[in-house]
């Protein structure tokens, strides 16, 4: 029974050893700590500094009996009294708290704007966020496809094939309409002087990655926006809003066209 009453001392803040050593005090009404430690099992030292902190929470009374300090558990009510006094604390804290963040508030850097970040797991996501892409203070998109390791992992040839006719027909016809240049770099060494061929037309300049670049993941930037995608099935698509994280991907990007220019 009593473990069972230690289970609900420990949801009202009180931990494993308090909560043993509390109940322990009740049944005995009072005890020296060497009582205590016999009862219960526990190491000497954590028997005292447990009782240093139950008479720190009012649920422990010591008294000094002639050298002898004996523990007295103080009325359960305590548990009650303890507990308004932490509420009525917790009520002066939020009260001072929702006076002070509004001042608080005024201290922030006005040209700094919080991250946004978000992560989607289906591909009508991945449509939304092209689609802000075509914004009118957006006159270019930068995009690294890794299109050769999209179709060695995306198993679901259907799905795989909904994104390629997006990209290529859907997206890239609204894109022009919209004006906006596209600067592409792809791994398929096999499809990009086909690309190339046809830029002019498609507002668009095609540059590849060399075999010995390495592995990289789909990356677009527009704006303050980046999105970047696993290249697996299922497949993530991260977006994130946040203009300093975007220069940094904007000057990597630079710098890996540059290198392929």
């Amino acid at each position: 029974m009593s473990s069972k009453y230690a289970k609900y001392l420990e949801e009202l803040g009180l931990d494993k050893n308090e909560a043993t050593i509390y109940l322990s005090l009740l049944q005995f009404g009072n005890a020296i700590a060497g009582t205590i430690v016999k009862e219960t099992w526990l190491p000497r030292a954590t028997v005292y500094q447990t009782l240093d902190r139950l008479v720190q929470k009012n649920l422990v009374l010591k008294i000094d009996k002639e050298n002898i300090l004996t523990y007295f558990p103080e009325s359960p009510e305590k548990l009650i009294t303890n507990l308004n006094k932490q509420t009525r604390d917790l009520r002066k804290k939020l009260d001072l708290a929702e006076k002070l963040v509004p001042h608080l508030d005024t201290l922030k850097n006005p040209h700094k704007k919080d991250p946004q970040a978000s992560y989607f797991e289906w591909e009508e996501a991945y449509y939304e966020l092209l689609e802000k892409s075509l914004r009118k203070n957006v006159w270019e998109i930068l995009m690294i496809s890794n299109s050769k390791y999209k179709k060695q992992n995306i198993k679901d040839e259907t799905k795989l094939e909904a994104i390629y006719n997006y990209e290529d027909k859907i997206f890239s016809t609204k894109r022009l309409e919209a004006k906006i240049k596209l600067r592409f770099i792809t791994n398929e060494e096999n499809i990009w002087k086909e690309l190339q061929k046809n830029d002019m037309d498609f507002m668009r300049e095609t540059r590849v990655l060399r075999d010995d670049f390495g592995q990289t993941e789909t990356m677009i930037i527009f704006g303050d926006n980046l999105i970047m995608i696993t290249d697996n099935y299922p497949i993530i698509w991260l977006h994130i809003k946040e203009a300093q994280l975007t220069t940094m991907m904007r000057n990597l990007f630079e710098f890996v066209w540059k290198s392929l220019g």
